[in-house]
């Protein structure tokens, strides 16, 4: 079990970068604090990326969008974060997939073809995939399961606290009936898209 990192104490000696990007994750507080950082990071893209297109920035999808787009991946961001949170495995998927298809096909069309921020969104929340995968392995360990428990026992002191803490509790048991279809929508999009530019330099 400690090979698989899931025992044992908390090595607090990580340096930053490793305890964002591969946190050492030995118990469900490491597993607490990941989901919460993966929450804040689809929170920021969820406001990050509506302005962002509303300009005629190339983002998400990879082409230019409607309003009514723009309001489905604000929604879609902000839903997922959400479900990151709630460690939901589904929810941590569709967000790391999402933004790397997106990330694809920026680096595809831009003049730069190269983004350090998009690179540092691909690793947190391919560290917060790494999260829920480990959770959803601790869930079928009948000794892991009272550890689980207490992940739900969450402060809720500052306004931060209830938004990363009470917020997603409440709202992820009907929201992600909303998320699935968006997530479906967008991730085909991107899908479209990316087919279309490799039959296009084929």
């Amino acid at each position: 079990m400690s090979t698989l990192g899931l025992s044992g104490a908390p090595d607090r000696s990580d340096g930053l970068f490793k305890n964002l990007f591969w946190p050492t994750i030995q118990n469900a507080q490491d597993a607490d604090l990941a989901a919460s950082r993966g929450f804040w990071v689809c929170f920021a893209l969820a406001f990050i990326s509506a302005p962002m297109s509303s300009s005629g920035a190339t983002i998400s999808v990879g082409v230019e969008i409607a309003d009514s787009l723009d309001l489905a991946i604000f929604l879609y961001y902000l839903l997922g974060a959400m479900g990151v949170r709630q460690t939901s495995l589904v929810a941590s998927a569709s967000m790391f997939a999402t933004y790397l298809f997106s990330s694809a096909l920026y680096f595809w069309l831009s003049s730069t073809h190269f983004s350090l921020i998009r690179l540092i969104g691909i690793g947190l929340l391919l560290a917060n995939l790494r999260a829920a995968l480990l959770i959803r392995r601790w869930s079928r360990d009948p000794e892991r399961r009272d550890e689980l428990e207490d992940m739900t026992n969450r402060s809720s002191f500052t306004w931060t606290d209830r938004i990363a803490n009470g917020m997603p509790m409440k709202v992820w048991p009907w929201a992600r009936f909303a998320f699935y279809p968006l997530a479906l929508l967008l991730l085909s999009l991107e899908c479209y898209e990316l087919a279309l530019i490799a039959m296009h330099h084929s």
